[in-house]
């Protein structure tokens, strides 16, 4: 079930996120539901993730994203328009998941391919996802949203 709702976790938040749940030269940031691309941009800009993939499925949302592509030497920026259901994830490591939206329908068929992906370490996610077991919940972290806060569950 694709859900047509936007926002967007603001950008001190993803920085405040980030501190919490560092990133390194050696990750794969992976957006699932990237939108405009905002935070897959932030997260290669200020980071040192090797590299960064957004995945959206909405096609006006995918356009956004692409447009002015920042380029760092030897690192990697990708977005990415289908279903991240029917996308490979292998090679990521860190998973954010804006789902504010998203309901039990697409969660937890997402948890199932979360356990799958052995290379995810790392999840963040705006609504727990009961179906993620091969990760153990950590923590939730407030962060503020284009709508209000909302509370970030990691699974790690």
């Amino acid at each position: 079930m694709i859900t047509n709702t936007q926002g967007e976790i603001l950008a001190p938040s993803i920085e405040k996120l980030f501190k919490k749940v560092p990133l390194s030269a050696q990750d794969i940031f992976v957006d699932l539901g990237s939108g405009r691309g905002q935070i897959t941009k932030q997260v290669f800009l200020q980071t040192e993730v090797k590299e960064a993939w957004g995945i959206e499925c909405l096609e006006l949302l995918h356009l956004e994203a692409i447009k002015e592509l920042p380029v760092s030497e030897g690192r990697r920026l990708n977005f990415i328009l289908g279903d991240f259901l029917n996308y490979s994830l292998m090679g990521a490591t860190v998973a954010l998941i804006n789902s504010a939206c998203f309901g039990p329908k697409l969660l937890n068929p997402l948890g199932e391919r979360l356990n799958q992906t052995t290379s995810i370490k790392t999840v963040c996610t705006l609504r727990p996802i009961l179906t993620l077991t091969r990760l153990q919940f950590i923590k939730t972290i407030r962060v503020e949203c284009s709508w209000d806060s909302a509370l970030c569950y990691i699974y790690q």
